[in-house]
């Protein structure tokens, strides 16, 4: 019977070509008929850092598993044994297996190190190989969607790979599932990409092949639904906007933003142009931009989700009239330098054309302070400080062309620490959010991900890396 197994946790392996390297030499004394291939095959007596080996010439019981580096003769003769140590158990790293016939197939869940050596043991066997992972990295395909941190369950759509054929599908194993491979992104053309759908039913975790198309792709499993008819539910109602095929559309005068409702969705676009979207439940992004105010726009695409779900849309909107585009981008409330005096926050203008300053004011708990009356050039970042500013030499340093917008003053007493909520107010109502964020490490602000995120998202919001600020410059937040 095939059965996937996880040892030690269970993440799997996706999509790929087969190829059987050579046997791993055997030590007598540990496994004397035991064979080991691996595929991808075994380059420079190194192998893959994702691979699948097939093990043969070994008791039908006996569990494998993978543990980082060499074993000693004690822990060699413990596993003939059966017996696995706690210390031993926290060197091994995540397995899945199942059954081939008289023999047993191995999956890491988990990129392996290169350079790095791993041993490969079987409970009641002993240890039935050493072997190194290759120093430099195969080619390595990206997931477009699912979005990386998502389960793989029907369909995937993935790219960079690399010039060799595709084939037109692949089994998942175990059990020997179909995965139906179109090269492209949904039904549009694009070099190095390929969309894979399962066809059938998944009723346990399964992995393909390590390697497609001349690369390895993400150790990660495809799962079964969580649910069945999960996709039948009413979609909720959408807070802001209308609602679109599974998401919210939100029309501005030069844009369009769309946030998926309740899970993620690829967007595929064929009208007003061809485009490719993934995007987050939750989360809002800009599908499109450079739009005329109060023009027409036909939108003719679908939404793709994990599911292998396919709904069609067609839509005729009409854009708003003209509007300011003021971000409230980054904060530094805690610099390494003085308080309040080196307290700064980022506003950017997000268009494509100017944007006056007038009748602009930022408000806090602790009131409001209006803003100089100036115009920002389309995409110009500036920022707001007190009368007093003055950088310090502790912090990222401001550069000398970015503009500082001078106010009586941040806040009461400065920029709160322990974070406020800002509003960024205009004559036509408020303009920009910035959360409470407490500000624990001094030198770091709190920064937005990315422009077009909502201002209710909080996983559009977080701490600065990098150097820990980048004051007239695009954000860099830690994933």
């Amino acid at each position: 019977m095939r059965r996937w197994q996880g040892v030690v946790g269970l993440v799997g392996a996706v999509l790929v070509c087969s190829c059987a390297g050579p046997s791993l030499d055997v030590p007598e004394r540990e496994a004397a008929t035991a064979e080991v291939n691996f595929e991808p095959e075994i380059v420079g007596g190194s192998v893959a850092p994702l691979f699948r080996a097939h093990l043969r010439g070994l008791p039908a019981s006996g569990v494998p598993w993978l543990f980082r580096g060499e074993l000693s003769e004690h822990y060699a003769r413990a596993l003939q044994r059966a017996e696995i140590a706690n210390a031993l158990r926290e060197r091994a790293v995540p397995l899945g297996f199942w059954r081939e016939g008289e023999g047993l197939a191995v999956q890491p869940s988990v990129w392996l190190e290169g350079g790095t050596n791993y041993s490969l043991a079987v409970a009641g066997v002993g240890v039935v190989g050493t072997f190194q992972v290759q120093e430099q990295d195969e080619r390595r395909a990206q997931r477009l969607f699912p979005l990386p941190s998502a389960p793989l369950q029907r369909l995937a759509v993935v790219c960079g790979l690399g010039a060799e054929p595709l084939p037109s599908s692949l089994l998942l194993e175990p059990g020997g599932v179909a995965l139906q491979v179109t090269p492209g992104v949904a039904g549009q053309p694009r070099e190095g990409c390929a969309t894979l759908q399962v066809e059938g039913s998944l009723v346990e975790p399964v992995v393909a092949p390590p390697r497609l198309a001349g690369a390895l792709l993400e150790p990660q499993p495809w799962l079964p639904l969580l649910a069945a008819g999960a996709g039948d539910q009413p979609e909720p109602p959408c807070p802001r906007g209308e609602p679109l095929a599974g998401a919210c559309l939100q029309v501005q005068d030069d844009r369009l933003r769309v946030t998926p409702v309740a899970r993620d969705l690829l967007l595929v676009l064929e009208e007003p142009e061809r485009l490719v979207l993934p995007a987050r439940a939750g989360s809002r992004i800009s599908l499109l931009r450079g739009l005329p105010p109060q023009g027409e726009v036909t939108l003719v695409g679908r939404w793709l989700s994990s599911e292998g779900e396919q709904v069609s849309f067609r839509r005729s909107i009409t854009t708003t009239a003209a509007q300011r585009h003021l971000v409230l981008n980054e904060v530094l409330a805690n610099p390494l330098g003085p308080e309040p005096d080196a307290e700064w926050l980022e506003l950017v203008n997000d268009a494509e054309h100017a944007a006056s300053l007038s009748g602009v004011w930022l408000e806090d708990s602790g009131g409001a302070v209006p803003l100089p009356d100036v115009v920002l050039a389309p995409g110009e970042l500036a920022l707001v400080v007190a009368e007093d500013f003055r950088a310090s030499g502790l912090d990222v340093p401001v550069p000398a062309n970015v503009r500082l917008l001078r106010v009586p003053s941040l806040g009461a007493r400065g920029l709160a620490n322990g974070g406020e909520a800002l509003l960024l107010v205009g004559r036509e109502g408020v303009l920009s959010r910035f959360p409470l964020l407490p500000a624990t490490h001094a030198g770091r602000s709190q920064a937005r991900r990315y422009l077009d995120g909502a201002d209710d998202d909080p996983t559009g919001f977080g701490e600065h890396a990098g150097e820990g600020a980048s004051p007239g410059a695009p954000n860099v937040l830690a994933e």
